[in-house]
Parts: C-alpha cells; structure tokens; sequence
C-alpha cells in the first residue's frame, strides 16, 4: 500500500501542483481514506520526500538500463539525454522540480542537490571511459567537463516558458550534440554522425 500511495501521489503532484495537492485530493484520487495515508505518512513532507526518492529510484534505473544496452560511451549519453528529456516534457517534470524548489526548499536542498552532484560525478566518470575508448579527447578534464555538461543537461531538461517554441528535438540536436562534438576524436566524431543520421530518420 506505501509504494501504491507514493506512485499515485506523484501523478497527482505533477497534474495539480505541488503546493495545491492535499492529503484530501490524494486520498480521493485513490478511493481510499485520508487515515490510511497517516497509517503510512506523518505528513505531506514526508510523503513528498518519498515521491521525490521514488522518483530518483526510476531515473537511475532508467539510466542503467541505457548505459547496459549501449555500444560505447557516446551513444548512451545521446540516448539518455534524449529519451530523458521526452520523458521529462511528458510528466511535468520542470513545474514539478520547480514547486519542489519554491514552496519546500528543503527537500530540494537535500535531495535533488544532493542528485546533481552524483549526476556530475557520474558524467565525470563517463568522460573518463570515453577517452579510454577513444571516442574522447584525452586533453580534456573529466571534472571540469562533468560539471559544465551537467549544467548543461539541467537547463535543458528543465527549460523555462521562452523556450517552448522549440520542439525537445530541435533543442537536444542543437545544445547537446553541438557540446558532445566539442570532446570528441575523429573515432567519436564518426559514431555521433552515425548516430544523429539515424535520428534524422526517424
């Protein structure tokens, strides 16, 4: 029953807001009793710190799904970032991480910071791999590129109202492939031409 409440609180989190969500909502959302919510969750802080764990759960298992499936380095971080972001426009994702921020700035701290920075750690590490299959350029700094590309990620998975003129495609060919060409070798250069002409396609 606790992971069922967690999963149909996040649906009702992303479609009416964060703040406007109540116990009552959820609890009629469910068909269930606002009790059986307090059986499982003190209150609407904790229950939220569940979703958002929830959440964070998914993506990494999304992540490691992608990165097993994936011939080298190049392709995992292209599709991840691509498939990524579809997801992210499909469930509310930036209203949802921006609520979060504003009206429980606490759980943001804690949580998703503490996402970000394993996020930068682990594109450092990704770095790292893709020089040694030489798809990279070994005269980069996997830390520095790790923190700039993560930058880079969080502000287009959560693009702002400006830029909802522009289809998901059109921003991750032109600000992720553009930065991804910067690291590579001839050899990764080859794979991501190989790689964008297929999407192309689709």
């Amino acid at each position: 029953m606790k992971e069922y409440i967690i999963e149909e609180s996040v649906e009702l989190f992303k479609q009416q807001g964060v703040k406007s969500t109540t116990m009552d909502d959820i609890a009629r959302h469910m068909s269930i009793s606002k009790r059986t919510i307090y059986e499982n969750f003190k209150d609407k802080e904790e229950l939220l710190t569940a979703a958002v764990n929830y959440l964070l759960r998914e993506d990494h298992k999304f992540s490691e799904k992608v990165f097993e499936q994936a011939d080298n380095v190049i392709e995992a971080i292209i599709e991840l970032l691509r498939e990524g972001a579809e997801r992210a426009r499909k469930q509310k994702y930036y209203f949802f991480v921006m609520d979060i921020k504003k009206f429980y700035p606490k759980i943001y701290k804690e949580l998703l910071t503490r996402n970000e920075c394993q996020n930068q750690k682990k594109m450092q590490q990704l770095v790292e791999l893709g020089i040694l299959q030489k798809v990279f350029r070994d005269d980069l700094n996997p830390e520095i590129i790790g923190y700039v590309f993560n930058q880079q990620a969080a502000g287009f998975l959560l693009r702002d109202e400006n830029l909802e003129s522009f289809s998901i495609y059109e921003m991750f060919k032109n600000m992720t492939i553009a930065f991804i060409r910067g690291l590579c070798t001839p050899k990764g250069i080859e794979i991501l031409n190989r790689r964008v002409e297929l999407m192309d396609r689709k």
